[in-house]
Formats: structure tokens, sequence, C-alpha cells
């Protein structure tokens, strides 16, 4: 996660993160709350792109 936070930080505009939320002023990426981890396959997925659409990663 290192690398997604220096990304995010550099403000680099295609950047995906799912599985947790970014909090900018602490530097940090927040898993979500124990009773929502089943809702997500892995707990982190890092990748590039603009974002993601029906057809998958744009």
């Amino acid at each position: 996660m290192p690398l997604a936070n220096y990304l995010i930080d550099q403000e680099h505009d295609s950047v995906i993160i799912m599985g947790g939320q970014y909090n900018r002023s602490h530097s940090i990426t927040l898993s979500p709350q124990g009773s929502e981890n089943s809702l997500y396959a892995g707990h982190w997925m890092f990748t590039s792109g603009k974002g993601l659409t029906a057809e998958g990663l744009v």
C-alpha cells in the first residue's frame, strides 16, 4: 500500500483502490468495518485506470 498512498498523495489521476478508504490527512488506507469484510473477495485490489464501468476497467 505504500505505492498507492504515494500516488494518491502526488494526486495521480489514475489510481483505483477497492476494499478500503484512503484518509489523506493521515496518509493511510483504512479497511472496511469487520462486518463488511465479507462483501469483498479479497482484502485489497490495487490497479491503475480511470474507473470501473459495467464493461470493466477503463
